[in-house]
C-alpha cells in the first residue's frame, strides 16, 4: 500500500503547475474555422493555431518533467484543462477584437471546472477521479493500494471473517 500526499492532487498545487508550464502571452489574432465534419460539439467552434501550438508546447514540457506515473497523468489533465479554460476564453474574446489571451486570466474555479469535466468523462480516469476528488475533501490521507479503492486515514475497515 502506497500513502500518496494531497498535495500532488490539490487544485491549487495542479493549477500552479499547469501555469508554469504555458506562456504568459497567447496571441488569438489568428483564427481558423473547424471542419464541418470534425464538429463533435453543439456549437461549433474554431481552431486558434497558435493556441494549439502553445499546448504542443505545454503537452511537452508536462511529460519531459519525470514525475511519477499518476503525477504526470494528472499534470497531462492539467495542461489539457489549461488549454480548455484557454479556448473558451478566446472563443468569447476573439469576436470582440481582443488578440492576445493572458494565462493569469484563468480563475482557478473555471479550471477546477474544467478537471472536474475531464475527470468525469470517461471511466479510465476513475483512479486518477478519485485521488483528485479526495485531495480536495476533508480527508486527512490517501492510501492507495493498486487493484482496490482508495483508504483514506479515517477509514476503518472490519477485517473480521463472516462466520
Amino acid at each position: 500500500m502506497m500513502r500518496i500526499s494531497r498535495n500532488h492532487f490539490r487544485t491549487r498545487r495542479v493549477f500552479n503547475t499547469a501555469k508554469e508550464i504555458w506562456p504568459d502571452t497567447i496571441d488569438i489574432s489568428e483564427r481558423l474555422e473547424a471542419h464541418p465534419d470534425a464538429i463533435a460539439f453543439s456549437t461549433p467552434s474554431g481552431v486558434f493555431p497558435r493556441l494549439s501550438h502553445a499546448w504542443d508546447e505545454a503537452e511537452e514540457l508536462a511529460h519531459s518533467r519525470g514525475y511519477n506515473s499518476i503525477d504526470n497523468l494528472i499534470d497531462d489533465l492539467a495542461v489539457w484543462a489549461m488549454f480548455c479554460a484557454l479556448h473558451e476564453m478566446a472563443e468569447k474574446r476573439a469576436p470582440n477584437g481582443v488578440t492576445k489571451l493572458f494565462k493569469n486570466d484563468v480563475r482557478m474555479a473555471r479550471f477546477d471546472y474544467q478537471m472536474r469535466r475531464n475527470l468525469n468523462g470517461d471511466e479510465c480516469w476513475r483512479l486518477e477521479r478519485d485521488l483528485y476528488n479526495a485531495a480536495n475533501s476533508e480527508k486527512r490521507s490517501i492510501y492507495y493500494n493498486p487493484g482496490r479503492k482508495l483508504m483514506y486515514s479515517n477509514f476503518k475497515p472490519n477485517y473480521r471473517k463472516n462466520r
